[in-house]
């Protein structure tokens, strides 16, 4: 589902507002602002402190400070802080930018989540299910007041209420000849129908995938009669989705790891590209003709142009030999790159990236390729320290794995090093982040590569230019 308005989540302390906007951040690829984790930031202190140096009416300020700033931003859940409704202006601030959603929940369900912590400070001293209620007595008509949408919360798990606040929200928009008008402005929306042609994404996990939203915002843009869908399939299933792409007409279908390499012994015809790389992430169905091709390649280049960066006479260090890191090998030796360093495991295929290497720099003149063991961190060190672009063409460092990093040493980060990464949840990997630490002036993310590569998939599929404007907006690019 592809909205382009704030969905701001109220309720009591304990409700689960946080772990319902991480849950809606997958399915609706938005961005998240806690509150009280944005307040703190912006103070320098805890809610707590905040309270006993300043009083509440101080706090009270600075979340209608922070929630006028929020009303000019689109696309974002905000957990709201359990008392941020009790002013009319926060209310109004929350309606200018979207929808508001009120979590209910019983006395007892949030005493058994929060009785245990110690930063509900006007709960400090008094923590009981009767000063609960009590409290939520108070409460209880602003945030009717305030909500266009209340969901019960009680003993259904975080990605039911996703789901529920998801269906509601969909309800609620005015629906007219296939536009919806939120906040005075007309957006698309796909009407699904009979004649819907379907579209969709196969690889596991899928869950934080933002194709779904990238393809439907631009089929609803364009007037397109299509729907796209993520299904999570792993390498023993690609078989299946294969021949149920077939009984069901899909139009085509999008491939990320682990099955991209998987697919190609089930296509009836490849792209020059495709047949190079020995991957497919996009397949179009030709009246039952499978096409495998490969856009990843041509993404990642995209998306280094968009930011300024060309690979022309560049050296390249690239860690991973998978399906997208050959693609960014193939397509950047043939964009013109210098030298391209590739680090990778030494196991069954250490010796089939060097024969690609070969077959590479047989086939581009000009391109010096050379592969590494990935354990040696000396040699990346090295390696990066003369590099212009260094890229991590690996998962790792993707949800839920948010902790780790392709690079243990960080000595080989520079200034003028620009450091890329395809991974794009989270929208900042740790890579990044130890990069502008380290210094590095640049840093690129992958949701941009996930656009680009997806603009040349959308002309394979539909024959038309997909709306970049639009698309880059709606992925807050």
């Amino acid at each position: 589902m592809a909205i382009n308005y704030n969905v701001a989540l109220i309720g009591f302390m304990g409700s689960g507002k946080t772990a319902v906007s991480e849950s809606m951040r997958d399915q609706f690829f938005m961005d998240i602002i806690d509150m009280d984790a944005e307040i703190e930031r912006r103070a320098g202190m805890s809610i707590s402190n905040i309270f006993l140096q300043y009083g509440e009416e101080y706090f009270r300020n600075l979340e209608t400070e922070l929630l006028k700033d929020l009303s000019q931003k689109e696309n974002i859940v905000i957990s709201c802080g359990g008392g941020a409704v009790l002013r009319k202006e926060n209310v109004d601030f929350l309606k200018e930018g979207g929808k508001v959603v009120y979590l209910q929940a019983k006395p007892q369900t949030i005493y058994d989540r929060i009785k245990n912590t110690h930063n509900r400070p006007l709960l400090e001293g008094n923590m009981s299910v009767e000063n609960i209620a009590d409290m939520m007595d108070g409460r209880r008509d602003k945030y009717e007041e305030a909500a266009d949408i209340i969901i019960d919360v009680d003993g259904k798990t975080v990605e039911e209420i996703a789901g529920e606040i998801m269906i509601a929200l969909k309800k609620s928009e005015v629906v007219s000849v296939g536009k919806s008008e939120i906040n005075g402005e007309a957006s698309t929306i796909n009407i699904i129908n009979g004649a819907t042609r379907l579209y969709g994404l196969i690889g596991s996990p899928v869950a934080h995938s933002g194709s779904p939203i990238m393809y439907n915002t631009a089929f609803g843009a364009l007037g397109i009669n299509s729907a796209y869908m993520a299904f999570d399939v792993d390498e023993a299933g690609v078989a299946d989705a294969m021949n149920a792409m077939k009984i069901f007409n899909m139009g085509g279908m999008n491939v990320t790891m682990p099955c991209k390499n998987e697919v190609v012994k089930y296509m009836d015809e490849l792209s020059d590209a495709a047949r190079l790389i020995g991957a497919v992430n996009t397949i179009v169905n030709d009246n039952g003709k499978l096409i495998g091709h490969n856009t990843d390649g041509c993404g990642f280049v995209g998306n280094l142009r968009d930011n300024g960066v060309d690979v022309v006479g560049k050296k390249i260090v690239i860690c991973g030999a998978g399906g997208a890191a050959t693609a960014i090998i193939v397509q950047c030796a043939l964009d013109g790159a210098r030298e391209i360093s590739i680090f990778k495991r030494v196991n069954a295929t250490f010796n089939t990236t060097v024969e690609l290497a070969d077959r590479i720099m047989s086939e581009y003149d000009g391109v010096i390729i050379n592969v590494y063991d990935i354990a040696d961190d000396a040699k990346m060190v090295e390696e990066m320290l003369s590099a212009d672009i260094f890229v991590n063409g690996t998962s790792v460092g993707m949800y839920p794995s948010e902790e780790d990093s392709i690079v243990g040493d960080m000595s080989g980060f520079h200034e003028n090093l620009v450091v890329c990464d395809i991974v794009y949840n989270p929208l900042e990997t740790k890579l990044l982040q130890d990069a502008a630490s380290a210094g590095v002036k640049q840093c690129i993310g992958g949701k941009g590569m996930l656009l680009w590569q997806g603009v040349a998939a959308f002309k394979l599929y539909t024959g038309q230019d997909m709306p970049v404007d639009i698309v880059k907006k709606k992925l807050g690019l």
